[in-house]
């Protein structure tokens, strides 16, 4: 990855749900006010090929970007916030305080009656700290006049900070096919044995 980030944000998705459509509203909003800002923003038609962009374009673009939002989709997990971690684009997501099995958590980009917390969505947690390589925005501000703002308020120097760590961990969602590096494969492995062995353990 390039250090800086040469461009703000990368967003790509289909308008399909009044979260996105919010987003999209937001996001030409901050366009429209924040000339300045490098932001790369694709609507994907009916959520449906064609494409604004094929693979390596998308992919390069969201190289070179610093935020990547993930606004939610049908399941608290979605392989766009993957997409972002591979490429080294810092997802931005919307942090929800929701109640799981008689207990408060975070939730993010996944609002509905109850949802998993993120530490029973995301793997790897005993060696990644999401919160290091995430930004998050309360929903609280996730809402139209506000989002644009939240977004514009962020620190820059702790946004770069979060891709400078990405940049280091993001070997763990990539599956190197070779067998000659530490990937997500073996990440994998290794997490299914630390259960294991938690679990046979008098």
């Amino acid at each position: 990855l390039v250090h800086p980030a040469p461009d703000f944000m990368f967003y790509q998705a289909g308008d399909i749900n009044e979260h996105r459509h919010l987003m999209k509203y937001e996001l030409q909003r901050l366009q429209k006010d924040r000339p300045e800002l490098r932001i790369h923003h694709y609507t994907i038609g009916n959520h449906q090929p064609p494409f604004p962009l094929d693979l390596n374009s998308t992919y390069a673009l969201m190289s070179r970007s610093l935020l990547c939002p993930v606004m939610q989709g049908d399941l608290p997990w979605q392989h766009r916030f993957y997409d972002a971690l591979v490429t080294g684009c810092v997802p931005l997501l919307v942090r929800y305080r929701k109640r799981n099995n008689n207990r408060m958590c975070d939730v993010w980009s996944y609002s509905s009656s109850s949802p998993p917390c993120i530490e029973d969505v995301y793997p790897f947690t005993a060696k990644v700290n999401y919160t290091e390589i995430t930004v998050q925005i309360d929903e609280s501000s996730f809402r139209k006049g506000s989002f644009a703002e939240a977004i514009y308020a962020l620190d820059r120097r702790e946004l770069e900070a979060k891709r400078k760590r990405l940049d280091e961990l993001r070997h763990l969602f990539v599956y190197d096919w070779t067998s000659t590096s530490y990937d997500a494969s073996s990440a994998m492995i290794e997490d299914l044995c630390r259960v294991i062995n938690a679990t046979a353990s008098p």
